[in-house]
Parts: C-alpha cells; structure tokens; sequence
C-alpha cells in the first residue's frame, strides 16, 4: 500500500518546459511557501518589536503606511 501511495504522489501530472510536476513537487511547493510566509513574518515582528522599539522609534512610525 505504500508503494501506491508513493507512486500515486509521484507520477507527473504534466509538464512545465523540462520540469514534470507531480503531486508531490505541489506539495513541495506549498509548504516552501508557507515557510517563506513564516519566515516573513517572525522577521517583521521582530524588526517592529525588538529592533525598532529599541532604536526609540515610535509605534506610529513602526506600521506600514497605506499605499
């Protein structure tokens, strides 16, 4: 059965140029991206609590500013 399981997760679904993407290079993927996300944001809280609070920059000028 995990065979299957392996097998079913690694089989192309199509081609992208010389790249075959297979539910598992999706899988991938998505959890690079929510790495990437995660990393984002415990760097900003950091940037926005520890480092700029301790420069003596004010809260207000810490938010980002609507575009």
């Amino acid at each position: 059965m995990l065979k299957e399981l392996s097998r079913w997760f690694s089989t192309p679904l199509f081609q992208l140029g010389q790249e075959s993407i297979s539910l598992a290079w999706l899988m991938e993927l998505l959890l690079g991206l929510v790495l990437v996300v995660f990393v984002a944001r415990l760097i900003k809280r950091f940037l926005k609590y520890r480092l700029l609070e301790k420069l003596g920059i004010d809260s207000g000028n810490r938010e980002r500013s609507p575009l």
